[in-house]
């Protein structure tokens, strides 16, 4: 470091020294650090542990509600009963045996429930986004009609064989469609 006073420069030397911290030894520090460090640890799994119990006590309770509300057209009353007497058995092993359980043991019985309760849910999801997904292929079935019959000068480049293409194409799909709407019409919503 150099400074200057009146014109003149010094230098100054600067040292390191090493310190010890509260009269500990380096060895104590360490072994100090590794034991906040095994602390934490153990708070981290402790909070994780907690998070997957309060998940599994959550969708037991959620699925326990959707089965007599939203999901209950698709499932079956010998079904619903079966996974209803399930959740309550699940819920109270929760709070019994079940409350000083490891994280993995909560991750597993969550798993298990989700292996029930996920293809009702699925079969809801399906079963809404049905409509939307039949509108939107007529309309582009429709729209492939309306090309293959279009004069517009802008698909005058469409020769008459790829206008039968197209209609036999659209006819196809359109075919196809109603035949599985049709089927769909015969299943009721509880069915896979």
């Amino acid at each position: 470091m150099q400074w200057s006073w009146n014109g003149r420069s010094k230098r100054a030397a600067w040292f390191l020294l090493p310190v010890q911290v509260a009269g500990r030894s380096q060895q104590q520090i360490n072994e100090l650090f590794e034991k906040e460090g095994q602390m934490q640890s153990a708070d981290k799994l402790q909070e994780d542990t907690n998070e997957a119990k309060n998940t599994l006590e959550a969708y037991i309770y959620d699925l326990r509600n959707k089965l007599y509300e939203g999901l209950g057209p698709y499932v079956q009353e010998t079904e619903r009963e079966a996974l209803s007497a399930q959740l309550s058995a699940m819920e109270d092993w929760l709070y019994d045996e079940g409350e000083d359980e490891t994280k993995s043991t909560y991750v597993n019985k969550l798993e298990e429930l989700r292996a029930k309760g996920d293809p009702i849910e699925a079969r809801a999801a399906d079963d809404a986004a049905r409509p939307a997904a039949i509108e939107e292929l007529q309309s582009i079935v429709n729209q492939y009609l309306q090309l293959a019959d279009s004069s517009l000068p802008a698909h005058a480049h469409f020769e008459g064989s790829d206008r039968e293409t197209l209609r036999r194409e659209a006819g196809a799909a359109l075919e196809w469609l109603n035949e599985k709407v049709a089927l769909q019409a015969q299943l009721h919503k509880y069915d896979q």
